[in-house]
């Protein structure tokens, strides 16, 4: 420390000292090693399969939705595609009715 007669010098001193406890300083959080192994394929593979399975059942139920409505049953005639209100055999028994009405009270 005996020739650091001026600014300049002590500066330079300084800046070596630094880096000298720099290099020897051990870090705090060494670092591990990595083993790299096949078993990343695998995982992948397996996330792929899983991926598929999932878009298949995604698009069998978006098809099955797409197929339509449910389908209709009538309660009066028991047959499918329409509802009571638009049952033929209902219309028919209606207007039956209405014509034997018309004939009884003639």
């Amino acid at each position: 420390m005996a020739d650091l007669k001026d600014l300049k010098g002590a500066l330079v001193f300084a800046m070596k000292f630094e880096a000298a406890q720099q290099a020897t300083r051990k870090d705090r959080h060494p670092i591990r090693a990595v083993n790299e192994s096949d078993t990343s394929n695998s995982s992948v593979e397996r996330l792929e399969r899983q991926m598929r399975s999932f878009l298949n059942r995604v698009e069998s139920l978006m098809s099955q939705k797409a197929d339509g409505k449910k389908t209709l049953k009538c309660w009066t005639c028991g047959r499918e595609g329409h509802l009571q209100r638009s049952c033929r055999a209902r219309q028919g028994a209606e207007t039956n009715s209405a014509s034997q009405k018309e004939v009884s009270e003639n």
